[in-house]
C-alpha cells in the first residue's frame, strides 16, 4: 500500500536534485555573461572598416548583459530575480515532505484498522497546487527571458558575423589557438565540478554554491574573460582556491599569447570569443526551461496520484495483516524523511559568485 508514497518520494528527491543543480549551471554561465567586458578600442590599419561592427557589438553586449542579469540581479519591474526563486522551490518540497510526514505519523497513530479521515489528502493536495502554480509561474519568467536574451542574442549576431568577414587566415590561426587552450582550460574546471547528491546531505555535507563568474576579465590590456563557458560548481572555499592554484599556468599561458596580439586583433579575438561563449550561455537556458517543465510536470503527477497513495493507507486493512501494515507504513515514513532532510538542506544553500580574478 504504501509503497506508492514511498516511490513518489524517491521521484521528488530525484527531480528536485536535478533541477537545483542544473540551475547552478546556467547560474554559473549567467554570472560568466554578465561579467564580458569590451573596452573602447580604436581600430587601425587592415582592421579599420570593423570599428562600427566592434562599437555595435560593445553597444549590443551591454543590452544582452543587462538582460541575462534579470538571471540574477533583481529590478525594480522585476523585484525578484529568476535564481533567487528557482532555489527557493526546495522549500514547496519541505512544506509538502512535512505534511505528508504529518498525516503518516497521525495514521501510525491512529493504529491498524482504523478510520482515518481523508482531510490529509485535501491539505496535501492544496499545498501541491499552490506549488504548481507558482513553478508554472516561473516558467512564464523564464520564457520571457529566454525570448529577451534570443533578441539580444541575434542583435549581437549580426555585428559579430561582420567582424567575421574580415578574419584573414593568420588570425584565424591565432584564435582557433586560444580556444583550443580556452577549452582545455574549461575541461579542467568542469572536471572538478561537483552535482550535489543524496549521498552528501545523508552524511550531512554541507552545501554551498559557489559559483565561476570569471577567472579573468578582458580589460583591453590583454587579459580575456574566461568564465562565460564554466558551468556552476558546488565547492568549498578551499576548493576554489585550489583550482585556482591549478589553472594558473593555463591562464598565464593564454593571456600571454592574447597580449602578443596587437590591440586590433585582440579586439576581434575578444568578440569571436565572447559570441561563443554568449551562445553556451543560451543553450543551458534551454536545459533551464526543461528542468522547470520536469518539476510542474513532477507536481502535476503528484497532485494527480495522492488520492491513490492516500486511499491505500485510508482504506480497509482487512486485505492486509497488521505487521505487513505497519512496515509499508514505516517504509513510507522513511521516505518521506530522507525528501524532508533533502529539501531541507537544499533550501540552505547560498549561491554567491567568486569575482573575476586579474591574475
Amino acid at each position: 500500500m504504501s509503497t506508492q508514497l514511498s516511490a513518489i518520494a524517491a521521484t521528488v528527491s530525484a527531480t528536485t536534485l536535478s533541477a537545483i543543480n542544473n540551475f547552478l549551471d546556467v547560474t554559473g554561465y549567467v554570472y560568466g555573461v554578465v561579467n564580458l567586458v569590451t573596452p573602447a578600442v580604436n581600430l587601425e590599419g587592415q582592421y579599420a572598416e570593423d570599428q562600427n561592427n566592434y562599437d555595435e557589438f560593445r553597444t549590443n553586449l551591454s543590452v544582452y548583459k543587462a538582460q541575462a542579469g534579470l538571471w540574477i540581479q533583481p529590478t525594480k519591474t522585476q523585484p525578484n530575480d529568476i535564481v533567487s526563486q528557482i532555489t527557493a522551490m526546495p522549500e514547496v518540497i519541505t512544506g509538502i515532505s512535512s505534511t505528508v510526514l504529518s498525516d503518516l505519523n497521525t495514521i501510525k497513530s491512529l493504529g491498524f484498522g482504523s478510520k482515518a479521515n481523508k482531510t490529509f489528502v485535501s491539505q496535501v493536495k492544496t499545498m501541491i497546487s499552490a506549488a504548481q502554480s507558482q513553478v508554472n509561474g516561473l516558467i512564464d519568467q523564464v520564457a520571457t527571458f529566454k525570448s529577451d536574451v534570443d533578441h539580444g542574442n541575434a542583435m549581437l549576431t549580426s555585428a559579430y558575423n561582420g567582424i567575421l568577414k574580415n578574419v584573414d587566415a593568420d588570425l584565424q590561426a591565432e584564435i582557433d589557438t586560444l580556444q583550443k587552450d580556452i577549452n582545455s582550460l574549461k575541461a579542467k574546471v568542469k572536471s572538478a565540478q561537483k552535482e550535489i547528491t543524496e549521498k552528501d546531505i545523508e552524511k550531512g555535507f554541507a552545501i554551498g554554491a559557489i559559483v565561476i563568474g570569471g577567472l579573468t576579465a578582458w580589460t583591453g590590456v590583454g587579459d580575456i574573460l574566461l568564465g562565460a563557458g564554466i558551468a556552476g560548481v558546488v565547492l568549498t572555499e578551499e576548493e576554489i582556491s585550489a583550482l585556482k592554484d591549478t589553472i594558473k599556468t593555463d591562464k598565464i599561458k593564454i593571456n600571454n599569447d592574447f597580449n602578443n596580439m596587437s590591440t586590433d586583433k585582440a579586439a576581434k579575438t575578444a568578440v569571436v570569443l565572447f559570441q561563443q561563449q554568449v551562445n553556451e550561455s543560451l543553450e543551458q537556458h534551454d536545459q533551464a526551461m526543461t528542468e522547470l517543465s520536469n518539476f510542474s510536470g513532477l507536481l502535476g503527477t503528484l497532485h494527480n496520484d495522492v488520492d491513490s497513495a492516500y486511499d491505500e493507507l485510508l482504506s480497509s486493512t482487512s486485505a492486509k495483516d497488521q505487521q505487513t501494515w505497519e512496515t509499508d507504513l514505516d517504509d513510507a515514513i522513511t521516505a518521506w524523511n530522507s525528501t524532508n532532510n533533502m529539501a531541507t538542506t537544499l533550501a540552505k544553500i547560498q549561491v554567491k559568485a567568486t569575482p573575476p580574478a586579474t591574475n
